[in-house]
């Protein structure tokens, strides 16, 4: 399960939790605050997570990260 996290200055972080547990599994600093709902996909057994992040008063940048194999 991942969920976007609200940070001190504005920033947010990316957060992976065990769905049966509870316990965080990893966590990712972002450039700016999270707007809307995380995504994820699979690109040839690739698996990605996709957020848009606000900067300021910018209207929003897509950021996208790979998970390790």
């Amino acid at each position: 399960m991942i969920h976007g996290l609200a940070l001190d200055g504005g920033k947010s972080a990316l957060a992976a939790y065990d769905k049966r547990t509870g316990e965080v599994l990893g966590q990712v600093s972002l450039p700016g605050t999270i707007v809307g709902t995380p995504m994820t996909y699979s690109i040839d057994n690739i698996q990605y997570i996709a957020a848009t992040v606000r900067v300021g008063r910018s209207p929003g940048s897509l950021v996208a990260l790979r998970l390790p194999d």
